[in-house]
């Protein structure tokens, strides 16, 4: 007789970085949250009666741990804050004052704090890694729809950041029925101008080189052969036959009478093709 044991283990979700500062908060890897900022009072107010803040309540609907940094004994100089003149002001008959208008050097109590004003120190780094500039650029969208027309988020922006070092990847929105409607939609007066569908989805398709990407707004309804139809009316001429395809979950789309909404491409979805041999 033989006993079999199986071993659950729960992985738990990184935590939250958190560090405590004397004259605020920084969660994640910033921006600085100063406590004189009601949103910061109240994520703090949550957190001191044991609660999980409310903002963060839609993000993680289940709750998340926090690693708490305390640094209550560093105040935190805001490289965002622009500098302003620190010198003092002149009042008639000779006597320097500090102002009463711009931070003063002459003011010993509200200047830099050191070590000898309450063991307070000062820095102005953020706390946590950085970001480098591809790390950065993946936190974006790669395009948004306007107007029917397709704007590259993150290849303009990388090559603003990076001088022209990337090529970016041609995209093409398909002129499918949606997209003539939703054109038509916004020649319509806004005061009768219907409500736009819900029944919509969009699908972002990788070419197989790897170097081109189709953008296909349709209806839920609409099936795989439809897509596969739209799609043969942009590829280049000879182009090889393909496999519609997804990377997570690991699925080929063969079925040409299956609708989007069967497959669960909606409302959005990540494909790619693949050659067919």
């Amino acid at each position: 007789m033989y006993t079999h044991y199986i071993l659950l283990v729960f992985q738990m979700p990184d935590p939250i970085q958190l560090t405590l500062y004397a004259n605020g908060m920084v969660m994640f890897s910033g921006p600085f949250r100063p406590f004189t900022d009601e949103t910061t009072q109240r994520c703090m107010q949550d957190l001191m009666d044991g609660y999980f803040p409310s903002e963060l309540q839609t993000r993680y609907p289940d709750g998340i741990p926090f690693k708490v940094t305390d640094k209550r004994n560093v105040n935190f100089k805001d490289k965002r804050h622009i500098n302003v003149f620190r010198g003092s002001g002149q009042a008639l008959g000779g006597e320097s004052k500090p102002s009463r208008l711009v931070p003063s050097s002459l003011d010993k109590a509200t200047s830099a704090i050191t070590d000898q004003s309450g063991n307070l120190y000062e820095e102005s780094d953020l706390p946590g890694p950085k970001l480098s500039v591809d790390q950065f650029l993946q936190h974006l969208p790669q395009s948004v729809i306007r107007d029917g027309k397709v704007i590259d988020i993150r290849g303009s922006l990388a090559d603003s950041i990076k001088g022209g070092e990337v090529e970016t990847n041609s995209t093409t929105l398909v002129e499918t029925d949606v997209v003539q409607e939703l054109k038509h939609r916004l020649e319509v007066d806004k005061r009768v101008r219907p409500p736009t569908p819900r029944n919509l989805t969009t699908l972002r398709i990788k070419a197989e080189t790897g170097d081109h990407t189709y953008v296909l707004k349709m209806k839920q309804t609409n099936t795989i052969g439809d897509v596969r139809s739209y799609l043969n009316r942009h590829r280049p001429p000879g182009a090889p036959p393909y496999k519609i395809m997804s990377a997570f979950p690991n699925k080929v789309y063969s079925d040409d009478g299956a609708t989007l909404q069967d497959c669960g491409l909606c409302p959005n979805a990540a494909l790619h093709l693949r050659p067919d041999r």
